[in-house]
């Protein structure tokens, strides 16, 4: 199902002209899309949520429900990335792997990701925050707030 999401997410985005923020140093954006659409099953998986498998939400909502964002990396011992107008109250996972071996190292908020000691910009890309996995909280903790912001948004 994720694959089949990922080459949809392609297919509308060379439709409509949409590139993406790799676009200088991805040779494969076939399997960006699809791991990209793996990786936010595997954290819906890893916490035992619904994954929609939408396609064309962008930050509209999260990658999965409608807070959590997923951010994908092919290698294990990478960092999160959280961009300057990423959102502050949203919660970023990180996923690490790729061919059906992944990780989920951990997770931040999006204000406490913009710290300036993180901010770098590497080579062909624009500036953002790299937080370090050991930096990441545990994505157990993350169900926990989930439950708490719904049952205080429901009642």
């Amino acid at each position: 199902m994720a694959a089949n999401v990922g080459v949809i997410r392609r297919v509308v985005s060379l439709k409509n002209g949409l590139k993406s923020k790799l676009a200088d140093s991805e040779p494969n954006f076939w399997a960006y899309e699809i791991e990209g659409a793996v990786a936010e099953l595997v954290v819906a998986k890893a916490m035992n949520r619904y994954w929609d498998g939408s396609v064309n939400r962008f930050k509209a909502d999260g990658d999965i429900g409608k807070m959590i964002q997923v951010r994908h990396t092919r290698e294990h011992h990478n960092r999160l990335i959280v961009r300057p107008d990423d959102a502050d109250d949203k919660p970023y996972v990180l996923v690490t792997g790729c061919n059906l071996v992944y990780r989920v190292p951990g997770w931040i908020f999006g204000r406490d990701a913009k710290r300036e000691e993180w901010r770098e910009a590497p080579v062909n890309r624009a500036p953002a925050y790299w937080v370090k996995q050991q930096d990441l909280r545990p994505i157990d903790t993350l169900n926990e707030y989930i439950v708490r912001s719904e049952e205080e948004t429901n009642g």
